[in-house]
């Protein structure tokens, strides 16, 4: 039995997709959002590393930094196409430059993964609790959680530490 499932943080980004169609009126909402979307982000990423052959105790290690695991994902390899039926191993690397949200110019996976690199409150202590809440708004934090999740579910049976 797997430690992270990737059902789960498929579920977390369905929750969050929820709460927005029931409207964001207070920060709070925001807030609940936001959590529960990075919280997503964080069991995809670590499912895909356990997936990849990555040991239990080396992924907790990680903690919840998000960008810490983005780039232990990254480190994987991954099946790609890079010719007209031919399959290549690569770096996992082309999960960062996915676009999310094409209404701001700095809302890639790689970006949104590491915002706290540039500033954003840090997850999960600084989200969830504080006077300040400094991100990207929560839709597009759940909309990074459908998409890595995704990413993860595309790449499950060939990902490679």
């Amino acid at each position: 039995m797997s430690e992270y499932r990737i059902g789960f943080a498929q579920k977390l980004s369905e929750t969050s997709e929820s709460m927005i169609e029931e409207g964001l009126n207070s920060e709070d909402a925001q807030r609940a959002v936001l959590y529960i979307s990075c919280v997503s982000c964080e069991i995809a990423l670590k499912a895909a590393l356990e997936k990849a052959g990555k040991t239990v105790p080396d992924i907790r290690r990680k903690s919840h930094n998000l960008s810490s695991l983005l780039k232990e994902v990254c480190s994987c390899t991954v099946l790609c196409e890079v010719t007209k039926n031919k399959l290549n191993r690569v770096r996992a690397t082309d999960i960062r430059g996915v676009v999310v949200d094409s209404n701001f110019a700095n809302a890639t996976v790689g970006q949104l993964l590491e915002a706290e690199e540039n500033g954003a409150s840090k997850f999960p202590n600084e989200i969830r609790y504080g006077e300040v809440l400094k991100h990207f708004p929560a839709p597009v934090m759940s909309k990074l959680s459908i998409i890595v999740v995704a990413w993860v579910r595309l790449h499950w049976s060939d990902i490679q530490a």
